[in-house]
Formats: C-alpha cells, sequence, structure tokens
C-alpha cells in the first residue's frame, strides 16, 4: 500500500508569529538601544566618528541604524495596537509610553545632574537657577513637548571631548529622535479615526512610496528634492516617517505575510550588501524591517524569555548620552574606547531599570483608567438603540 504524502506544514504568519509576548521584540530593542551607546562612544569620548559611517559609505552610522530597527518595530507595534484601540484610547496609550519617561529624564537632568555639574565646575549652586535662554527651567519647559531647542543648560560639559567638538553644552543629543516618534503615532491615530486602517488600507501604501520617492528624489533632482523635503519638515522627518511606515505596512499585512527562512535570508544580504555597496535606502530598509520581525518571532524560546515582560530599552536610550557626557568629562577616555564603552553600559543599564520600574510601568498601569475607556462600548450600545 503506497504511503501517503506528507502534508505541507501549514503557512505561519507575521501576525500569528507575533502575537502576545512570544516573541523577542523587546530583546531586540534593547539590543539596538545597546548599539546606540557603541556608535555613540566614538563621538562622546573623543575617538572619532562613529565607524559605522566609514564602513556603509557615509549612509548610516551605528546609532542611525539602531533608530531605523526602533522605529520599524515601532511602526509594526503601534499600527497594530492601532487596529484595536479606539483613536483616543490609542493616544492615551502612546501619550504614557512616551511622556512620563520623557519629561522624567528632563527633570532629573535640569534639577539633579546639572546642579551636580555646576556646583563641581563653579565650587557654588549661585547662579544656575535662571528663567533666561540656556537656564534649566527653559530646559525642561522649551523640551516639555518633545520638540527639542535647548540641548544643553548654561555652559555645563562645554569642555568634554563632545561640547569642545560642536562648541554648545549638549546633555542629551538621543532625545531628538522622540519627536520624530510622536508624529508618526498622529499619523496613525488619523489614519485610525478616518477608518483607513480597517477599510483602506492602500492609503498607507500610497504614504510609504510617496515618502520613499521623497527620499530618492534630491539624488534626482537635488533642487527639487530638497524643497520637497523641506516642506515635508526635513530630512529627518522624511526618512523616520518612511521607516515607521515600513514596520506599519508590516502590522496591517501581517496576516497575508509568512515567516520565511529563505526570506529572510535574502532580506539579510539585501541589507549587508546594500551598506556595503551604496542603496541602502532603496532597498535596505524594507529588508531590514522584515529581518527584524523575522528575528523576533524565530528566536529561540530562551530569547524570546528576556524583556518579553519588561521593556528597558527606552530607559537605555534616553539616559545613555548624558552618562557618556558624565564620564566622559571625568576623564574616562583617556583608559581607552573599551574601558569606556563598558562603563557606560555599567551605568546606564540600572538608570534603565529603575526608568521602567519606577517610571514607566506605573505610568502604562493608568492606560484602562484615561481617556477613550469605555468609548468602544457605548458605541456599540448606542448602536443598539
Amino acid at each position: 500500500m503506497p504511503e501517503r504524502a506528507a502534508r505541507p506544514s501549514p503557512r505561519i504568519t507575521l501576525k500569528q508569529a507575533l502575537s502576545g509576548r512570544d516573541n523577542a521584540l523587546n530583546l531586540i530593542r534593547l539590543v539596538l538601544a545597546s548599539l546606540v551607546i557603541v556608535g555613540h562612544t566614538f563621538p562622546l569620548g573623543g575617538f572619532g566618528d562613529d565607524p559605522g559611517f566609514a564602513w556603509t559609505k557615509n549612509q548610516s552610522s551605528f546609532g542611525a541604524f539602531a533608530v531605523a530597527g526602533f522605529f520599524v518595530i515601532s511602526g509594526y507595534l503601534v499600527v497594530r495596537s492601532g487596529m484595536r484601540s479606539d483613536v483616543v484610547q490609542f493616544l492615551w496609550f502612546r501619550f504614557l509610553r512616551i511622556f512620563p519617561g520623557f519629561w522624567t529624564v528632563l527633570l532629573l537632568t535640569a534639577g539633579v545632574l546639572g546642579p551636580i555639574l555646576w556646583l563641581r565646575e563653579h565650587s557654588s549652586i549661585a547662579g544656575y537657577v535662571t528663567t533666561s535662554p540656556g537656564g534649566p527651567l527653559r530646559y525642561f519647559s522649551s523640551n516639555a513637548t518633545l520638540k527639542i531647542h535647548q540641548y544643553g543648560i548654561h555652559d555645563l560639559l562645554l569642555s568634554a571631548p563632545y561640547g569642545q567638538r560642536v562648541g554648545a553644552s549638549v546633555l542629551n543629543g538621543s532625545l531628538w529622535t522622540l519627536v520624530h516618534e510622536w508624529r508618526c503615532y498622529l499619523v496613525i491615530a488619523a489614519l485610525c479615526a478616518f477608518g483607513v486602517l480597517a477599510r483602506a488600507r492602500v492609503v498607507c501604501v500610497v504614504i510609504a512610496a510617496a515618502l520613499h520617492v521623497a527620499l530618492l528624489l534630491p539624488s534626482l533632482n537635488p533642487a527639487l528634492g530638497h524643497r520637497v523635503q523641506s516642506v515635508l519638515t526635513g530630512h529627518d522627518a522624511v526618512l523616520l516617517t518612511f521607516i515607521f511606515m515600513v514596520g506599519a505596512l508590516l502590522g496591517l499585512y501581517a496576516d497575508s505575510i509568512p515567516i520565511s527562512d529563505a526570506a529572510a535570508a535574502v532580506c539579510l544580504v539585501v541589507v549587508v550588501s546594500t551598506l556595503a555597496a551604496g542603496g541602502f535606502v532603496v532597498l535596505g530598509y524594507p529588508s531590514l524591517g522584515y529581518l527584524l520581525l523575522w528575528a523576533g518571532a524565530r528566536a529561540p524560546g530562551w530569547l524570546k524569555r528576556i524583556g518579553s515582560r519588561n521593556d528597558y530599552s527606552y530607559g537605555v536610550y534616553v539616559y545613555a548620552f548624558p552618562v557618556q557626557m558624565v564620564l566622559a568629562s571625568v576623564g574616562l577616555p583617556r583608559h581607552g574606547a573599551a574601558a569606556f564603552m563598558v562603563a557606560s553600559f555599567l551605568l546606564t543599564y540600572p538608570l534603565a531599570v529603575a526608568s521602567w520600574w519606577l517610571v514607566e510601568k506605573p505610568s502604562l498601569a493608568y492606560k484602562h483608567r484615561g481617556p477613550g475607556r469605555g468609548l468602544a462600548h457605548w458605541r456599540s450600545v448606542l448602536a443598539r438603540v
């Protein structure tokens, strides 16, 4: 009797593979945040440029690559959240995830780190607290909406290697990306409010394609390309929003996109080859998006458990820069880049853990107690009346 042919294994989609907490996306974000520390070690420690520029023909630094990975994963997770939430509730969730931790690092910088540095440099606290531009009060108030208008306080850390490099006080140069993240949230909220995510997903494809064209346009027509990007609030905004939309598209079509080892291998080849030879902006970002989500799904179980419930990546990202600036100001770079980098990790990670347990996680506990709670329920009730 002939043997029965083996049944083909069922196709597993992104949606199935990344549902719930059984994935390594938080771990990948933590690795990406750590890569920012690696990249910043060089300019902040006075060791020269981030080596990623040289390795990728000036296409990307380690830090920029990590931020791109952040935005791809965020795009995926945020659009999946938007598809499940009322728009008001969605914005409340997003607010709780980004603002409490951000405001805390601003307050600690202006109210704790700043006075300590001022006392060390001036032997007195007199003159530190002012309402004038450049002071600690303006540092918080002018940056509180996520748009960073003031990177430093007075002349603090001006003598550090990076302060000398840019000729200004800079206490946290990593925060500039957060306003772009928030604006991407607003885009998803608008698409959710108008029913695009549910009934007209092709609009998101058009948006992503238009942003991609806007990125490529300067290489074809520099004058027109820079004009278009200026209208769209600049190159950084266009680039990060495009990367976010790559992740969002993967999230929108997650129930149709399979988890494929062969596709991931092709994406890996595309990412590596375009970083090495050029063309990363053309093909690299979409390939990176699929590759990171595939890695999140295909990671072994023990890796998926790391960070599955506690996400320290945000804290690492927002605290690493001031930690490295302080370490550089006390002369640690004289022991070499490796020692400077290790010390940066050892001091940043405890701050990130504290940020999660003391600020971020308690804030997220209010996600079902704020605006939007119950709107979907009452809308369904009224629809039946």
